[in-house]
């Protein structure tokens, strides 16, 4: 077992007293019961580039026989976001 620091309360082992010391702003908040969540500012979801019915004409676009590659070019997109 580790060693003890005297505390007028109650005996703490060293090793949690220093991860308690030590210890992110986080988990430090958490003891005093403030959340992480209290810190955070709702952001507003970034705007598409594209609107509904432009994606749709999009996949319409490649389903109708055009390569996907060609339809990505013309549109300026990736494959990547096409396929997500």
């Amino acid at each position: 077992m580790g060693l003890f620091l005297i505390s007028s309360i109650e005996p703490v082992p060293f090793v949690e007293h220093q991860m308690r010391t030590q210890a992110s702003p986080y988990l430090r908040q958490a003891e005093v019961g403030v959340s992480w969540q209290d810190n955070c500012k709702e952001t507003p979801m970034k705007r598409s580039r594209f609107t509904e019915s432009q994606i749709v004409n999009i996949l319409k676009e490649a389903d109708a026989g055009s390569k996907v590659k060609d339809v990505c070019r013309r549109h300026g997109i990736s494959d990547a976001m096409y396929y997500n």
